[in-house]
């Protein structure tokens, strides 16, 4: 890749334009030249020319590799690959290089860039830090694609610094304009990017103002909606005055409104101080649940389901040990019924769900002592205990009855046995049910740790009903009511003072946004009216006699309250329209019919050609610098360059005069020619005769298969040996001299008359010196 300290050499010669030095592209997208896989191409300021057969690689080149090492999109497909894939592991790599040097003024507003994005100036001056006249960019970058992967590395720097990729797009479109005609020509259907075409000439700061009026906007009314949500999600008391006294004046029923507002406000505070006392007593019993385990034989799982498990033929709710924990965790000044809470327990609900816990343990207590009762009970002729006694005294009397057969006898022992083991187990379980550390020990030891009841649980919930029923609210909002009323009584500043100030703010930040979206209105009316003229002056030399070209700016509809426009989706409340009249037919008609009228007049992209677009295209890049590039892009939040427009240091089109012929084709020259005198370099890649001929340099681009087949084809004297016969390669080089004029004439009639093509190009290029010396 170039090196920082190889930039230097490249960028001496003429040194009073900024321009781009040299692009280099190494093993990108199947380019290479004669004898590596590398192409390198120096360049000089003012206009080149870039021909060749359709198909040699000349938008590969100067259009998708700058795009690509200016940040545009990279694939797997811009890597070369390897001949020798024999290797089990490799990586194969691309990367492309482009070397701008830059001068004032594109300098200093590169610098000013710079600063704006956090990068240091003097980054600039690698090169030469002693010369603060001269900078220079290296933009560089690198994918790599490993052998079985399918996403590919990128890197990208600027002079050796490595970059993110938007910064690496933030600089490069504001140095570089790449323009794609066809793609540049069906941008004109859109209205946003109509409407950048028109901004392109609108003096940053006053677009940086709009931004900034419509930003302050958007502010102010979400300061003012998140306000009056808030106060709407606040719960007064049904009893509550709707207007308190707020004029300043002391009386009686100021008086008595604070007192009733603090006895509100203190016996909701005593109530508060009740819960959290409740709160504290259910962290006690989380903490006991999770010490009767044995942490050696019992997990913090196993604890949870021991001990906290509802009768659910009862109770459809949580657990004892998630009902304590969840209740004990909440926060009564939160406010339960805003939206972001919408997905968490409600403070209410949870006490609900902790009395029902708690009622439970009373449930598993009864069914605890109903299950000693059901096996070891002797009072109960239904229990287990007095069944096996029963049992035991029938095989008595069988074995009482049995005077003559042994085997009755032993069968009846038999039962004797097993009814011992039978009344054995029982005596274990009613152990378990009734021993030390039994089920019912445990259940009462955890209810006397607890020191809590149902009764208790109740009379919170009935002073909770209380206060929500003498308030007349629900009791899912009976700490929402204490926030209010302490605010309330706090004198309510969002409310009653801070609500009308931000209205206040809103409605003046509206009045700016408003002032200046009108501003910007008449600026871009004055804008269409010089591009109008500038325009229609251009088209008769574009072979549109008698066309006018008109730019509208037309009223939508939309004003500033609209999210577009204070969310800048939109800039402003305009649209604009460009409209083309064909004058000459329309003065064959009735011009005050307005069919007539329709007929002859409407919107470029529906009536013109797409050679007519692109010729008025061009005539508006001629009239607004940048204008083509700025509709092929979305409207950019980078920093402003400045305060006057940004005119990029060069222009690349890409085959601009498609579909252009005759006259038109000499007038676009022409019209690129001039963009050159304005101190801009222009690379044109380019079909055309008339302009290659008056461009200052003439790059031609062949792809071949061998030095032999180039030879063949009547090739140039500064070619080189090929390495591997019959391998595709790039040959990219300047012309001159009769190699410019072959190639001319090749443009213009191919392999037809060529003694004649010859003479015929010798005239162009003859025109294009001349043409060059009068803009001097």
């Amino acid at each position: 890749m170039t090196t920082l300290n190889s930039v230097s050499g490249e960028v001496d010669g003429e040194n009073s334009l900024s321009h781009i030095c040299q692009i280099r592209a190494h093993n990108f997208a199947g380019m290479a030249s004669q004898n590596e896989r590398e192409i390198i191409l120096n360049l000089t300021p003012h206009m080149i020319a870039v021909t060749g057969e359709s198909g040699s690689g000349k938008s590969l080149l100067f259009n998708k590799a700058v795009s690509f090492v200016l940040g545009g999109k990279c694939s797997s497909n811009y890597i070369l690959r390897q001949d020798d894939t024999s290797t089990e592991s490799f990586e194969q790599e691309a990367w492309v290089d482009l070397v701008i040097k830059l001068v004032q003024p594109q300098l200093g507003k590169v610098m000013k860039l710079f600063e704006a994005i956090d990068l240091d100036p003097n980054l600039l001056f690698y090169t030469d830090p002693a010369n603060r006249e001269e900078g220079v960019i290296l933009f560089s970058r690198k994918i790599i694609l490993k052998t079985g992967k399918s996403r590919i590395q990128s890197t990208c720097s600027i002079n050796g610094k490595t970059l993110p990729l938007r910064t690496i797009t933030q600089i490069g479109s504001s140095i570089l304009r790449i323009v794609d005609a066809p793609m540049a020509s069906s941008a004109l259907s859109k209205s946003d990017a109509r409407m950048a075409i028109i901004d392109q000439a609108i003096s940053p700061s006053l677009i940086n103002h709009v931004v900034s009026c419509a930003n302050e906007y958007k502010n102010k009314r979400k300061d003012r909606e998140e306000l009056e949500l808030e106060l709407s999600r606040r719960v007064l008391p049904a009893s509550f005055p709707d207007k308190s006294p707020v004029d300043g004046t002391k009386s009686d029923v100021d008086d008595n409104f604070h007192e009733l507002l603090q006895h509100w406000v203190s016996e909701m505070d005593d109530f508060e101080l009740r819960i959290q006392q409740l709160q504290e007593k259910s962290s006690r019993i989380v903490l006991k649940i999770k010490d009767q385990a044995s942490p050696s034989s019992v997990s913090s799982e196993e604890v949870k389901q021991k001990y906290v498990e509802v009768s659910r033929d009862h109770y459809h709710s949580v657990s004892l040990y998630q009902a304590a924990k969840t209740f004990s965790t909440l926060e009564w000044n939160i406010q339960y019924n805003d939206k972001d809470h919408t997905d968490g327990p409600s403070f209410y609900d949870s006490l609900l769900d902790f009395r029902n816990a708690l009622k439970s343990l009373d449930c598993q207590l009864e069914n605890a002592r109903s299950a000693y009762n059901v096996l070891a009970t002797l009072s109960s002729t239904e229990s287990a205990i007095t069944a096996i006694g029963r049992a035991r005294g029938h095989l008595l009397d069988v074995t009482n009855n049995n005077d003559d057969s042994d085997a009755i006898s032993q069968a009846t022992e038999r039962s004797h046995q097993l009814l011992n083991s039978v009344e054995q187990a029982l005596d274990a379980c009613v152990e378990s049910i009734d021993g030390h550390m039994g089920l019912i020990e445990t259940i009462e030891d955890l209810m006397e740790t607890i020191q809590l009841s149902c009764e208790d649980i109740d009379m919170f919930i009935a002073d909770w009903n209380s206060l929500a029923r003498k308030h007349g609210i629900s009791p899912y909002h009976l700490q929402d009511c204490h926030h209010t009323l302490k605010l309330e009584l706090d004198g309510n500043v969002e409310a009653r003072e801070k609500l009308p100030t931000i209205k206040k703010a809103e409605s003046q930040a509206l009045h700016n946004l408003e002032d200046a979206c009108r501003e910007l209105t008449d600026e871009r009316i004055k804008v269409c009216n010089l591009l109008s003229t500038g325009v229609t002056e251009n088209l008769p030399s574009l072979g549109m006699e008698g066309f006018k070209f008109v730019a509208v700016v037309e009223d939508n509809k939309r004003d500033c309250v609209s999210p577009t426009v204070y969310k800048c989706e939109k800039l402003g409340v305009d649209s604009v329209d460009f409209l083309l009249i064909d004058q000459n037919r329309r003065s064959k008609n009735d011009s005050s019919s307005p069919s007539n009228c329709d007929e002859y007049h409407g919107r470029v992209e529906e009536i013109a050609s797409s050679g007519e677009r692109a010729r008025i295209l061009l005539a508006i890049e001629t009239v607004i610098p940048g204008s083509i590039a700025a509709s092929c892009n979305k409207r950019s939040t980078a920093p402003s360059l400045g305060s006057s427009p940004n005119v990029p240091v060069a222009i690349l089109y890409d085959e601009i005069d498609a579909h252009v012929g005759g006259r038109a084709a000499v007038a676009i020259a022409k019209l690129l020619a001039k963009q050159c005198v304005e101190g801009k370099q222009v690379i044109c890649v380019t079909h055309s005769g008339p302009v290659a001929a008056i461009a200052d340099r003439h790059i031609v681009v062949q792809k071949m298969s061998s030095h032999e087949s180039l030879l063949q084809s009547g090739g140039y004297d500064d070619m080189h040996q090929t390495k591997g016969a019959g391998k595709l390669y790039l040959n990219v080089h300047e012309v001159d001299g009769l190699s410019r004029k072959k190639e001319l004439a090749r443009m213009s009639s191919g392999d037809l008359a060529p003694a004649e093509a010859i003479i015929f190009a010798d005239a162009l290029l003859r025109e294009g010196v001349e043409h060059r010396t009068s803009q001097i």
